[in-house]
């Protein structure tokens, strides 16, 4: 005979792999971005709260999915999915983002079906946790500097100055970092060339950055020296 409570224990098993689901899909979608967040020295908003919740019903709708359409390897090919994409946005492309993928996918296809979504939900879970302890919060206070030595007189503008106007391009290259022995490389080359020194601008070919982060260059920049860190010079937040 079949025990009476069978069912029970099915449908208790069953709300138990989906809330599972939810949650290490949740865990997967939300890690890449808080890392986002702390990597860019961003300030944790209520505005990043309304990004969470979509994350999470972005994630009940997969396991809601999953659960309706129960194909063989469902579960395997969506986790691997939400890994690459972990790994794409960690890494910026390249063989550390295939490693990171191909190891995930050979380690979960080891693992039961059932156990895999509770292995990434341990794992992303610590990783999330870990993340958010690095975060700087918007509560946390204004970012205080040093009094300024300056006099009133050095400090007031000056009306007879021209207009200086400095505009950042974010990313740009310097043209020199083209390579000529490359057509569509060259082309760029000459076109930010022709653009620039067309509309009288001069154009400093070979002008790199000493940094890698655009708030260590700006820092640098606007402090007219060079920064050894820039988070007590430079804080932004995320719009």
């Amino acid at each position: 005979m079949m025990p009476d409570n069978l069912g029970d224990i099915s449908a208790k098993t069953a709300r138990r792999a989906f809330l599972l689901d939810a949650l290490s899909f949740f865990l997967l979608l939300l890690f890449p971005y808080l890392n986002f967040i702390a990597r860019n020295d961003f300030v944790f908003e209520s505005s990043n709260l309304i990004v969470g919740v979509g994350f999470a019903f972005l994630a009940g709708g997969l396991a809601l999915f999953l659960k309706l359409a129960p194909f063989p390897g469902l579960r395997l090919l969506m986790l691997t999915g939400l890994i690459l994409v972990f790994a794409d946005f960690q890494f910026i492309g390249g063989f550390l983002v295939v490693a990171v993928t191909g190891s995930a996918f050979l380690i979960m296809l080891c693992l039961p079906s059932a156990h895999r979504s509770l292995v990434v939900t341990a794992v992303f879970g610590t990783m999330v946790v870990a993340t958010l302890v690095s975060l700087p919060f918007a509560d946390a206070g204004p970012v205080t500097t040093s009094a300024s030595t300056s006099s009133p007189a050095e400090n007031a503008a000056k009306s007879d100055l021209p207009v200086y106007v400095h505009i950042i391009l974010d990313g740009q290259l310097g043209v020199e970092g083209f390579q000529d022995d490359a057509p569509a490389q060259k082309a760029i080359k000459t076109e930010i060339q022709e653009l620039f020194s067309g509309n009288g601008f001069r154009v400093f070919s070979r002008a790199y950055s000493l940094y890698d982060r655009t708030q260590q260059s700006l820092s640098s920049a606007f402090n007219s020296e060079k920064m050894e860190s820039s988070k007590a010079c430079f804080q932004r937040t995320n719009i």
